[in-house]
């Protein structure tokens, strides 16, 4: 946590603090381990914020790249309804292996893990590809 890249962290953690954001997402690459627990004890610092781990890997979502990152879900009290910690890790944990299990039940017929969020037809996805293909 004294290295220079540290400081990057610092920085994104004093802005959630400072914002009250409702929600906040880091990402970083699983060798973010071996400082986990301060890692933990920075974010619990950042006022009334729920924080879930969570390691993903996009090869298990249907993509061709296999490159796993950790993700730390931070979400503020205010939006939680008094849901524990435990109980919100279990939901995500619920999803995420419901995605997974999506995707391999399904591999003959490769899906976008994109097309799981916005049906086809709706106004994101459609300016989203209209975008993409210009």
């Amino acid at each position: 946590m004294q290295d220079e890249e540290a400081k990057q962290f610092f920085a994104v953690a004093d802005g959630v603090s400072a914002s009250s954001a409702k929600l906040a997402v880091l990402e970083n690459v699983p060798g973010i381990a071996r400082v986990m627990d301060s890692i933990l004890a920075r974010l619990r610092q950042c006022g009334r914020y729920k924080v879930i781990v969570l390691t993903i890997d996009p090869a298990q979502l249907g993509t061709d790249v296999s490159r796993p990152r950790v993700f730390f879900l931070m979400l503020h009290a205010s939006v939680l309804d008094g849901e524990s910690t435990a109980m919100l890790e279990g939901k995500v944990k619920t999803l995420h292996s419901k995605l997974q299990q999506h995707f391999q039940t399904r591999a003959g017929a490769k899906r976008k893990w994109e097309t799981l969020l916005f049906d086809e037809s709706s106004a994101p996805v459609q300016k989203w590809r209209k975008v993409r293909d210009t």
